[in-house]
């Protein structure tokens, strides 16, 4: 609904619709996750402890973060 409303008002505005996969992606985004995510998702990764967790499940939500992070290893 919201998609359909989002052309709509384009089409009202005389703007084209949006067309392009990475377009909608950044609209989606724009609307859907909150501006501090990504700083969240940083403060998560930073406090992660083990704790009672197994090694497996640790290292599953190490890389889970790190996956929403968008955090890729340089070559280096």
């Amino acid at each position: 609904m919201w998609w359909d409303e989002l052309q709509e008002g384009r089409r009202c505005q005389g703007k084209q619709k949006i067309k392009s996969w990475d377009r909608m992606i950044a609209k989606m985004k724009a609307k859907f996750i909150p501006r501090d995510y990504q700083i969240n998702m940083f403060r998560r990764m930073k406090n992660l402890r083990q704790k009672l967790m197994s090694v497996k499940e640790y290292t599953e939500e190490f890389y889970r973060l790190n996956i929403r992070v968008g955090h890729r290893e340089s070559n280096d």
